[in-house]
């Protein structure tokens, strides 16, 4: 009886660990994406916009007020980069926009038109105390070059109702900020301030354009559709690189 009753106690255990493990990986998983939409503008030119949105299915859109585009979806970002020269855009994928990009600037260092390495300006970051944007508070941070360099101004907030829209509008401008740096070559110091701005909170103003909305209205999947085919490395090396054909 009483090795039955031994067994039976280890069993209880076990299984109330189970259960307690299971809360647990319960209580750990995030919860499932929903619709958001986050509309910015410049309040200068109206027309500087940039609208990101994300359906319940975790696909995001991000597109600039002339039709360029950010779209990741299962897994994979693409963009609508234009031809130098102007035409129609074309569909890639960032991988491949990154490869490129590099050998762009090869380019342009040969060329004498861009220095080989990234330039020595010593940057700061400078908090300018609290700020607002429409309903939103933060504060405003300049990103200031010791001399004459790229200076970026944003207000972040901290606010722990923004953490969703905060998310959805950090994986944007990390994938801006790897677009830009496959080409432009910024000083480290910068690269590194500016990851620390973006990692603050959830920018209510970034670099002139200023949070107008946040809906979370379902968004139509329509909008995550690629509107062409997607072109292969080599064909968009061939387009965004024609002097080497």
């Amino acid at each position: 009886m009483r090795a039955s009753a031994l067994i039976g106690g280890l069993l209880a255990l076990a299984l109330a660990a189970c259960g307690s493990s299971a809360a647990q990986n319960n209580q750990a998983a995030p919860p499932p994406p929903t619709a958001l939409t986050l509309v910015y503008a410049s309040p200068e030119r109206p027309e500087d916009r940039l609208t990101i949105q994300r359906d319940a299915a975790g696909r995001i859109r991000a597109e600039e007020g002339d039709g360029q585009f950010i779209i990741i979806r299962d897994g994979t970002t693409y963009l609508n980069p234009r031809p130098p020269g102007g035409g129609e855009r074309v569909i890639a994928r960032l991988e491949d926009m990154l490869v490129i990009g590099a050998e762009v600037r090869a380019n342009m260092v040969r060329a004498g038109v861009m220095q080989e390495g990234p330039d020595a300006t010593a940057y700061r970051l400078v908090d300018q105390g609290p700020a607002s944007v429409g309903q939103w508070r933060g504060r405003r941070f300049e990103l200031d070059p010791e001399g004459s360099g790229v200076t970026l101004s944003a207000i972040i907030s901290d606010d722990p109702a923004l953490a969703d829209a905060r998310a959805l509008a950090a994986t944007v401008l990390e994938a801006r900020a790897r677009l830009e740096g496959a080409v432009f070559v910024f000083p480290e110091q910068y690269v590194r301030l500016e990851a620390e701005l973006r990692g603050r909170g959830m920018p209510i103003m970034w670099d002139r354009q200023e949070l107008r909305s946040i809906s979370t209205d379902p968004v139509p999947a329509s909008r995550f559709e690629l509107p062409g085919p997607v072109l292969s490395r080599e064909a968009l090396r061939a387009r965004l690189m024609p002097q080497r054909n």
